[in-house]
């Protein structure tokens, strides 16, 4: 008891001794404010008084009342919380770190309207309740609080209904698309194939939470030094991480799940690996459906661990640090450190795979993080030291002739502030419009910087309609975010449609890439190739091959008159824009130069683009006709121009978002002969995509749609001759004639002849 007495007495010694005193409140104020005036004149000096005008000091008060005003009603908040009861207060609080959780998944506007607005729906709610409970009823009396209670259930209601039930269809034009049959007349590639298939694992054998990399283990593996690649496995965190696995970065296990051709022989190796999820929910197992598909076909297929790498909420224990950081690096070498070990195992006598892999036929697949992973992997093969660390040599150099990427994030890892650069292998990437994880097509920018150096290699991408993130992995499903449940799940396609549109495309690319199976070809081109095979949906493809002759793809120069092809000269009639802008995603926009062109009647009734050769040409040397082409945003007339009736020029152009766009390819000889072909002679042209994943629609913030480019090949062949004289030997413009579509607005890209 002495000791509580002689605390409390303490106690009360500190308070006296650090309560101020009137004089030392007052002079505070004081110094408070001159420090501030000083400031305020050490800011206002080079601001206002150097080249002095009312205009600036104008400008300055009102910036300085508008930020002293957003003070004050902080202020206030402070002071009403202080003044309501003590639990009320508590209960608010304690409900603060939810609006952080929201706003991760529902984004700042629904956030705000669901904590603000649910908030005083609830207090109202609960507070009516306990007075009509409490008090004895009567109507009459309680008018205000029956007022209250009617107010807060239908507050609550209206919350309900906007944030959770209301749904306007973002896509219209896209409702009751049927996509058109020109299958192949080939197998379909996502069947089963002949080959008996088995299951193995190779791990350390001693891992802690799965039997398959401990005692049940294949074969066992060496680990792996990776702590010059990842930052941030030390302190409290590395601490909390080694605690759950019982390894560090200085030990990183090497191990996947392999499926492969019972048969006799020498196959392909095909290694995937995810991207970011909760660590302990492992991803690994995940590829299953691909690694039964791929092995019946042919292949090795080995689904890469590495969840080791993935987030927790165990990071959590540093929230200011918060897991590790720039381990992207790190994926794409644990990738390699596979490779060489399948080396190692492929040269053992006696070992399971002897002579079993083929090192020559090497493809990665990576899925999110991973997607970017197997670019890195790509980049590091060819490099002999880690860009970021010297000391780290690389002696790879394996043959990996294809890297598919899905839903891939970009620049997580950046090699001296630059793109990762990648070069000399067939690449796929593909995404899905529904993806609430990775909300932009950032797996495209990658698809723009692959180099291709031989003519046997391609690179395509396709973006599909209704396919969300987490569906291509059976262990992530349609969860894309943290909780899931701000997703609009009912716009995601059916996970087994999504699933089946990785096996069709994922083994054609692979049998075109190791097999020389090019008949495949077309498909990725255009979707419609595969119709058969594929589940109704809206795709759109966009490829390259190395042996294009570009006329254009607009990166050349700043001069709109010129193009790619020497002394090739661009004009046009009749548009209401044109300009080269960048190719806009949602969130960036791509290091590439897109042609934006919008025509308008209401401007003039004829407009064209037209790429003027000063040789002519002699198109009996090329197969095709190919570009890129996307529909873009905003109106087609400019600010500037006067309609004679506003009302109508504004609904008119609401209504054309969700128009379809034709127009007429011409082919002009020398001699003034044409001959041409309409866009819709393959596809119209389908309005962007919107890809509002939220339930909470308009929570959404930022660009909802992004300019994919739909490539488009129109065989030479195919141009009808308008008179008899065409000389398709001697072809001096190409042009688009606008004369489909009373109004349009497009951006086009890679012009060229294959």
């Amino acid at each position: 008891m002495k000791i509580f007495s002689r605390l409390k007495q303490l106690y009360q010694r500190l308070k006296t001794a650090l309560t101020p005193g009137d004089a030392a409140w007052r002079f505070s104020v004081v110094a408070l404010l001159a420090a501030w005036l000083l400031l305020l004149l050490m800011i206002a000096w080079p601001l206002l008084i150097i080249d002095f005008t009312v205009w600036k000091v104008l400008g300055f008060a009102v910036a300085y009342v508008a930020m002293l005003l957003v003070g004050l009603l902080v202020f206030l908040l402070i002071h009403l919380l202080v003044r309501l009861p003590r639990f009320f207060t508590i209960a608010i609080v304690t409900a603060l770190p939810l609006l952080a959780l929201l706003l991760g998944e529902f984004g700042l506007t629904a956030a705000l309207v669901l904590y603000a607005g649910g908030l005083l729906c609830i207090v109202f709610l609960g507070g009516t309740i306990g007075t009509l409970t409490t008090d004895k009823f009567n109507p009459r009396v309680q008018k205000v609080t029956l007022g209250l209670l009617t107010t807060a259930v239908i507050g609550l209601g209206v919350i309900a209904y906007f944030s959770f039930i209301r749904y306007i269809e973002p896509n219209p034009a896209f409702v009751d698309y049927q996509l058109e049959n020109e299958t192949l007349d080939l197998p379909d590639p996502s069947l089963a194939g002949e080959y008996e298939v088995r299951f193995t694992t190779y791990g350390s054998g001693s891992d802690r939470h799965r039997s398959e990399f401990g005692e049940a283990v294949g074969f066992r593996s060496t680990a792996v030094d990776g702590s010059k690649l990842i930052d941030n496995w030390e302190s409290i965190i590395g601490w909390s991480r080694t605690g759950y696995w019982g390894f560090d970065s200085t030990e990183l296990p090497v191990q996947a799940r392999v499926w492969y051709p019972a048969d006799s022989g020498i196959y392909p190796l095909v290694l995937i690996v995810h991207g970011n999820h909760a660590m302990e929910d492992f991803s690994d197992p995940g590829y299953e459906y691909l690694g039964q598909l791929l092995a019946s076909r042919g292949y090795i297929f080995a689904s890469v661990d590495e969840n080791f790498l993935n987030s927790s909420i165990g990071d959590m224990v540093n929230p200011v640090e918060g897991g590790l950081e720039e381990e992207n690096d790190a994926r794409g070498w644990m990738l390699l450190e596979h490779l060489r070990q399948w080396r190692d195992w492929n040269s053992t006598q006696g070992h399971l795979f002897h002579n079993k892999v083929d090192m020559r036929n090497i493809s990665l697949i990576g899925h999110s993080r991973g997607g970017e992973a197997v670019a890195i992997a790509s980049y590091f093969n060819q490099l002999s030291h880690y860009p970021d660390n010297g000391s780290l040599a690389f002696d790879y150099d394996f043959n990996i002739r294809g890297i598919i990427s899905i839903a891939p994030v970009d620049g997580q890892y950046e090699p001296r502030n630059f793109s990762t650069p990648m070069q000399d292998t067939n690449y796929f990437v593909i995404h899905g419009s529904t993806d609430g994880d990775v909300r932009s097509f950032a797996g495209i920018r990658q698809f723009n910087r692959a180099q291709l150096n031989n003519s046997d290699q391609f690179k395509a991408a396709l973006y599909v309609l209704g396919a969300n993130h987490g569906q291509f992995n059976s262990s992530w499903g349609n969860a894309d975010t943290l909780l899931g449940w701000s997703l609009r799940k009912a716009s995601i396609m059916p996970e087994a449609d999504q699933r089946k549109i990785a096996e069709v495309y994922f083994s054609a690319f692979l049998d075109i890439t190791h097999k020389q199976n090019t008949d495949y070809l077309p498909l990725f081109q255009d979707a419609r190739f595969a119709t058969d095979w594929l589940p109704n949906a809206f795709y759109v493809n966009n490829f390259q091959k190395l042996f294009t002759r570009w006329l254009a793809n607009f990166e050349e120069d700043g001069n709109l008159g010129t193009g790619t092809l020497d002394k090739l000269v661009i004009h046009t009639r009749g548009l209401s824009k044109w300009s080269e802008v960048w190719q806009g995603l949602k969130y960036n926009v791509l290091d590439s130069h897109v042609l934006a062109l919008a025509w308008d009647e209401r401007f003039d009734a004829n407009a064209e683009l037209v790429l003027e050769l000063a040789t002519p040409i002699n198109l009996s040397n090329y197969e095709s006709l190919s570009f890129t082409v996307s529909q873009n945003t905003g109106s087609t007339l400019t600010d500037d121009f006067e309609a004679e009736d506003q009302d109508n020029q504004s609904e008119e152009t609401e209504a054309e978002e969700f128009t379809l766009l034709d127009w007429s390819i011409v082919l002009e000889d020398a001699n003034g002969n044409s001959a041409r072909r309409l866009l819709s002679s393959r596809e119209s042209l389908y309005p962007q995509i919107k890809g509002n994943t939220l339930l909470a629609q308009y929570g959404y913030s930022g660009a909802q749609s992004e300019a994919v480019m739909k490539y488009y090949s129109f065989e030479l062949d195919g141009f009808e001759a308008d008179t008899s004289g065409f000389n398709r030997n001697r072809v001096s413009r190409i042009s688009f004639l606008f004369d489909q579509s009373e109004r349009g607005s497009i951006l086009v890209d890679d012009i060229g002849l294959q």
